[in-house]
């Protein structure tokens, strides 16, 4: 191989292992139920939010508000499985208390839907996506490293990189 020849491969190489580097970054996860059980965080503009799901279904949240206060709420959480090749399963807080806008300002009067936390599987963790312009919820103690959902291959949604399966 002439060095000329050499040098149209390294581009290629690059190229492959770049796209190969992504495709191990974040894939949309489909989880038991008991492989989102426990204790997760997220601190955003709002504040420090602590979710704590618990394996009979039930969940308890709390919020410390950035602007001050706190407010805890209780109830009953299900996960909803794959629908679409590129979202996750959903951890869905039924009737939750939703303390915050999507801008992360704190609601001056609270209401109640079910909220829907999207399961992605980023950098060697588990996520639970709520807005993808923020990070999500993060397992608030460690947790043995478990394997990424297998794939196929790899694109961009929603502005986050995915694997496709």
């Amino acid at each position: 191989m002439t060095n000329r020849n050499a040098f149209a491969v390294l581009p290629r190489a690059l190229v492959v292992a770049s796209v190969f580097a992504s495709c191990l970054a974040c894939a949309p996860a489909n989880p038991s139920q008991g492989g989102v059980v426990g204790k997760w965080k997220v601190e955003w503009t709002c504040g420090l939010e602590a979710l704590d799901l618990k394996p009979d279904g039930t969940y308890v949240y709390t919020i410390d508000f950035a602007a001050g206060g706190r407010a805890t709420d209780a109830g009953q959480w299900k996960i909803a499985g794959r629908t679409e090749h590129l979202v996750g399963a959903h951890v869905i807080l039924q009737n939750a208390l939703e303390a915050c806008s999507v801008f992360g300002e704190k609601a001056v009067q609270p209401a109640r839907r079910d909220r829907e936390l999207e399961t992605i599987w980023e950098w060697g963790r588990m996520i639970l996506s709520f807005n993808p312009d923020i990070q999500g919820f993060t397992r608030s103690f460690p947790f043995a490293s478990v394997a990424p959902p297998p794939s196929t291959s790899c694109g961009i949604s929603g502005g986050r990189f995915r694997l496709h399966r």
